[in-house]
C-alpha cells in the first residue's frame, strides 16, 4: 500500500462512522419486527390455521405497540417535548408521524391477506367466517334465538342525550355505535352497545364449523335492545387506551399500591387509537373524535372484524388437525427419564439426578413438565426439604408450579418468592399470585425499585445425610408450562456450591438490603479466580488500613480534647480494614465466605469514612490546649468548624463565624459562644485562631 493512499482498515472517528442515517429509530424497528410477523402469515409453507394465528398475533402486537409505545411518544407530545435530535429518533411529532405512514400499509396488507387469502382457503376445508347475512334462514333463526337466551340478559343499551353522558368506553373493548330514531322524528340518536367478552366472539352454528362475529349477532337482533325505535344502523368500534403510565418508584412507600394504582390509572387513560369498520357515517366519527378526544389521524378505517387477536382460540380449537403444525411432545431428559418413579432419597428421584452432576435441559425438546415443573413439585412434597426460593415474572393462569408453592407453604415450609408484579400486561395477575402466596404465609417481594427482575432461579435447600445440600434451576424464559412448549429455552439444574452461595446471595438481595452496587462490581470481577480477586482486595484493605493507623498516631500525639472521639473512629475503622483483610485472606484460602465477610466489612468501614476522622490525617483541623485552628480558603470572611463539648445535649457543636473582615487576619483570636442542637445555648467559652492559607 502506498503511503499516499488512505488506509481502509484504519479508525474513523465515531461521529463519523454512524451517520444519522445509520440508527435505527426503536418504534420503526419495533414495527418491522411485527413485519416478520406477518410475513409469517403469508407464507403458504405454513399450514392455514397457524397462518391464521399469525394474524391474530400481529394484531396482538400491535394492540401492544399502540398502549405502550405510541401511548409514551403521546404522553412526550402532552409535556411539550417537541426538540430531540433529528439525527436520532427525531421529535415525538415526527415519530408519530412516521409510524402511522409505517402502521397503516401493514394494517391494510393484514386485511387483504385475511379477507382475500386465508378465509377462502379455509372456506375450502369447511371452516367458514360468515356475515349475517350470508347464513341461511334457518341459521339466522337459530341464533336469533340463542340471542334471546344467552346474549339478550347480559347487554346493556346506553343512549347519549342530555340526560344520558357518553359513556366510558374500556381500553381494547369491542362495542357497536347505534343510530336510533324515534317514529316521527327525522334526527338520528347515538347509542352505544358494548360486546361483552364474556360472550364467546365467535358464535357457531349449531353442529357446523360456520362461525359469525359476536357484533353481527348483535347488530341484526338490535330491536330487542330498542323496542318501539327505528334502528337505522350500526358500525362496530374499538379503542385502545395509553397503557405507559408513569410512576414513580422512588418515592412510593408501597410499591403493589403503586402498582394497583397504575392498573386503575390506565382503565381512564387516553385513547391512543379508534378502530372503525368501514363505512361509518362522517358524523358518527366526529361525535367519537370530540367525546374520545382525538383527531383524524388516529383513526384506522378496516375492513371485516375487528380484534382479529381473538382467532388465536378459534385457530386452536377448531377440529382440523391437518391444517396445524404436527404435534410436537417433548422428550424427558434421559437423566430424568431413569428416576421417575423415585419421590424420595439422594439415591433416586429429581434431587437423585441432579446431584449425580449438571443436568442442562433445552426447552421445548426437553419436556418442562418432566424437569423444572417436577423439579418445583417434588421439593414441595419432599419431607426433606426445609425452604424453597424462587423468582417469577410471568406464568400460566392455573400455575402447576404456583399451586405447589401455595402447597409447600401450607406444608410449613420455608417459601420465598420474589414475583414481579411489574411484568407489562400481566401486573394483576401476579397481584393475584402474589396475595394467595401471602394468603398461606409465604414470604413474598415484589422486585427490586427501580428495575424489573427477570432472572429465572429456584433455590431448593434439602436435609440428607451429609447435612444440608443446596439445589438451584436457573434458566431462561419463565415458570410458564404453556410457552414453555413454543419458545426455546435453557435451564441449568446443579448442585454446585459455589452457584448455590451466589444464588442465596442473591435472594438475600432481593428480599433484604443488600448494596445492590456491591454485588454488581463484584459480579464484574465474577470471572477472575477467588485466589486473584483475594489478593487484590488484600492489597487495597492493607494500604487502606496503614492510612487509618496514621491517622491513629496522629491523633495519639495530640493529645487533644478531640482524642477520645477520632479515637473511637479510628479504632473502628480500623477493626472494619481488618475484616476486609480477613475476607480477603479466606478467599485466597478458596473460601466462598470471604466475599461476604469482605462485602459486610466495605458497609461498615463506609461509616466511619464519613464520621471525619479523615480530617486530622489531612491535616485541616488541629488541636492545642482550647485553641481550635481553621485554614480558611483563600482568605475567605468566615469559616465553619465543629467543635466537641463534653456534656452537651448534642455532643458536637457546629458554628459559623460572622463574615467581618477582621476574622480573616492571621493569628486573630475571638471569643464567642456556641450553639447546641435545637438552638439551645450552651455557657462555654472557646479562643479560636483563624489563619490564612
Amino acid at each position: 500500500m502506498s503511503v499516499s493512499e488512505p488506509n481502509p482498515f484504519r479508525m474513523e472517528p465515531l461521529k463519523k462512522i454512524v451517520e444519522a442515517t445509520d440508527l435505527l429509530n426503536r418504534e420503526l424497528s419495533w414495527l418491522e419486527f411485527n413485519a416478520r410477523v406477518l410475513h409469517e402469515a403469508a407464507d403458504a409453507a405454513n399450514p392455514l390455521l397457524e397462518r391464521l394465528k399469525f394474524i391474530a398475533i400481529f394484531d396482538s402486537n400491535l394492540d401492544e405497540f399502540f398502549m405502550k409505545r405510541v401511548g409514551g411518544l403521546k404522553q412526550q407530545l402532552a409535556s411539550n417535548v417537541r426538540e430531540l435530535d433529528p439525527g436520532t429518533d427525531g421529535t415525538p411529532l415526527q415519530q408519530l408521524a412516521a409510524i402511522n405512514a409505517k402502521a397503516r400499509p401493514m394494517v391494510a396488507r393484514q386485511r387483504r391477506l385475511l379477507n382475500h387469502e386465508l378465509l377462502p382457503a379455509l372456506r375450502q376445508h369447511g371452516l367458514e367466517m360468515l356475515s349475517w347475512d350470508e347464513l341461511r334462514a334457518g341459521e339466522r333463526r337459530q341464533l336469533s334465538e340463542e340471542f334471546d337466551r344467552q346474549f339478550f340478559p347480559v347487554l346493556t343499551p346506553l343512549a347519549v342525550d342530555p340526560a344520558h353522558p357518553f359513556p366510558f368506553i374500556s381500553n381494547v373493548s369491542l362495542s357497536l355505535a347505534v343510530s336510533i330514531r324515534s317514529p316521527g322524528d327525522a334526527a338520528p340518536r347515538f347509542a352505544r352497545v358494548k360486546a361483552p367478552h364474556i360472550l364467546p366472539r365467535w358464535v357457531q352454528v349449531p353442529k357446523t364449523l360456520r362461525f359469525v362475529p359476536l357484533e353481527e349477532v348483535i347488530a341484526h337482533n338490535l330491536d330487542r335492545l330498542f323496542p318501539g325505535m327505528e334502528v337505522v344502523e350500526s358500525y362496530p368500534f374499538r379503542v385502545t387506551r395509553n397503557a405507559d403510565v408513569q410512576r414513580n418508584e422512588e418515592t412510593a412507600e408501597d410499591l403493589l399500591e403503586a402498582i394497583q394504582e397504575e392498573l386503575r390509572e390506565r382503565r381512564f387513560a387516553t385513547v391512543v387509537r379508534l378502530e372503525v369498520a368501514r363505512g361509518m357515517p362522517r358524523w358518527m366519527l366526529e361525535l367519537l373524535f370530540e367525546e374520545l378526544e382525538i383527531v383524524e389521524s388516529e383513526v384506522y378505517e378496516v375492513e371485516g372484524p375487528l380484534a382479529l387477536r381473538d382467532l388465536i382460540p378459534l385457530a386452536g380449537s377448531v377440529p382440523l388437525p391437518s391444517l396445524r403444525y404436527r404435534p410436537w411432545t417433548p422428550a424427558t431428559h434421559p437423566r430424568f427419564s431413569h428416576s421417575e418413579d423415585e419421590e424420595t432419597g439422594v439415591s433416586g428421584g429429581v434431587f437423585g439426578a441432579i446431584a449425580a452432576g449438571d443436568i442442562l435441559v433445552h426447552h421445548p425438546y426437553d419436556s418442562f413438565a418432566t424437569s423444572v415443573q417436577r423439579f418445583i413439585e417434588a421439593a414441595a412434597d419432599d419431607p426433606a426439604v426445609f425452604a424453597i426460593k424462587q423468582t417469577l415474572y410471568r406464568t400460566s393462569a392455573e400455575s402447576p408450579n404456583m399451586q405447589a408453592l401455595i402447597r409447600a407453604a401450607e406444608a410449613r415450609k420455608q417459601i420465598a418468592v420474589t414475583v414481579e408484579i411489574k411484568a407489562r400486561f400481566d401486573e394483576a395477575a401476579n397481584i393475584e399470585w402474589a396475595e394467595a402466596l401471602e394468603g398461606v404465609g409465604a414470604h413474598v417481594c415484589y422486585g427490586v425499585v427501580g428495575l424489573k427482575t427477570h432472572a429465572k432461579i429456584a433455590l431448593v435447600v434439602r436435609q440428607e445425610k451429609e447435612g444440608l445440600r443446596s439445589y438451584v434451576h436457573v434458566a431462561t424464559g419463565n415458570y410458564n408450562p404453556e410457552t414453555a412448549k413454543l419458545y426455546t429455552d435453557l435451564g441449568l439444574f446443579t448442585v454446585d456450591q459455589e452457584i448455590a452461595q451466589d444464588v442465596a446471595q442473591l435472594f438475600n438481595m432481593l428480599t433484604g438490603f443488600a448494596s445492590i452496587f456491591l454485588l454488581s462490581a463484584l459480579a464484574l470481577m465474577g470471572h477472575q479466580p477467588a485466589v486473584a480477586l483475594g489478593v487484590e482486595w488484600l492489597v487495597v484493605a492493607a494500604l487502606a488500613l496503614a492510612i487509618n493507623t496514621y491517622g491513629y498516631i496522629q491523633a495519639f500525639r495530640l493529645r487533644s480534647s478531640l482524642y477520645a472521639l477520632t479515637l473511637i473512629r479510628i479504632v473502628g475503622g480500623s477493626l472494619c480494614y481488618l475484616a476486609q483483610l480477613v475476607g480477603a485472606v479466606l478467599l485466597i484460602c478458596g473460601i466462598g465466605v470471604g466475599i461476604t465477610v469482605g462485602a459486610v466489612a466495605v458497609v461498615a468501614t463506609f461509616v466511619y469514612l464519613i464520621s471525619g476522622s479523615w480530617l486530622l490525617i489531612m491535616g485541616t483541623i488541629t488541636t492545642a490546649d482550647s485553641l481550635v485552628a481553621c485554614a480558611v480558603n483563600g482568605g475567605a470572611a468566615f469559616a465553619t468548624i465543629g467543635i466537641v463539648q463534653p456534656g452537651s445535649a448534642a455532643g458536637q457543636v457546629n458554628t459559623a463565624l460572622p463574615t467581618a473582615a477582621t476574622y480573616a487576619n492571621e493569628n486573630d483570636s475571638v471569643a464567642f459562644t456556641p450553639s447546641g442542637a435545637g438552638g439551645a445555648n450552651i455557657s462555654a467559652a472557646f479562643s479560636l485562631t483563624i489563619r490564612q492559607l
